[in-house]
């Protein structure tokens, strides 16, 4: 009898701990160290080097030679981040940069100081090759000038369409590579003559 009056008393204290709507809970309080939420990088860097942009710089070209002489110029791109590169874009430009030496050399002689623009200079500039990781850029270069041949003012025009190329993932390096040659029917004009051409590389996540 003593029992269930016992097991009674217990069921009446549930019943009014639930019925006044009062509840007791025990409570160890714990802190979470450590926990770093931070964004990651993307990090592109052209040969190694911070900056994203590249130079081409090819001096004292004679008719039909090409730049390099011995191959295609290789510009390594590495995602030195910690953040996948979804798509990177690829701009083209360039600037009149005349061999002074020369030209001053010249500049006495009406056959050989004529002074061509960038653009008079580039047309005249084949690109033979033009890739990035693997794929060939020149597929995306139409002869917009119309001389017979894709040349660095071609290349220039066309920077539109490099855009949204594979992507370059963390710690990943792609290879860029370009090649011209200038025309083998440059004339005397072209003398003293020439542009520094910048690749730029936007990496995109």
């Amino acid at each position: 009898m003593k029992k269930i009056f016992g097991l009674t008393i217990v069921a009446l204290m549930v019943m009014g701990l639930v019925g006044g709507g009062t509840w007791a809970y025990f409570s160890d309080p714990e802190t979470s160290t450590g926990n770093i939420l931070s964004a990651g990088t993307l990090d592109l860097k052209t040969d190694l080097a911070n900056g994203v942009t590249a130079t081409l710089l090819a001096e004292n070209l004679a008719p039909g030679d090409f730049f390099p002489s011995g191959g295609n110029a290789t510009i390594s791109l590495k995602n030195e981040g910690t953040v996948n590169g979804a798509n990177i874009t690829i701009g083209v430009d360039y600037t009149e940069s005349d061999n002074l030496t020369n030209a001053a050399a010249i500049s006495g002689d009406s056959d050989l100081s004529a002074n061509l623009t960038a653009d008079q200079f580039a047309a005249g500039l084949k690109v033979v090759t033009l890739g990035y990781d693997g794929a060939d850029l020149l597929t995306l270069v139409a002869d917009a000038n119309a001389n017979g041949w894709k040349d660095m003012q071609d290349v220039k025009g066309a920077t539109a369409n490099f855009t949204g190329l594979v992507g370059i993932n963390a710690g990943v390096s792609k290879a860029f590579t370009v090649r011209v040659q200038l025309d083998t029917s440059a004339g005397n004009s072209f003398m003293a003559d020439g542009i520094n051409t910048t690749f730029t590389f936007t990496l995109n996540q």
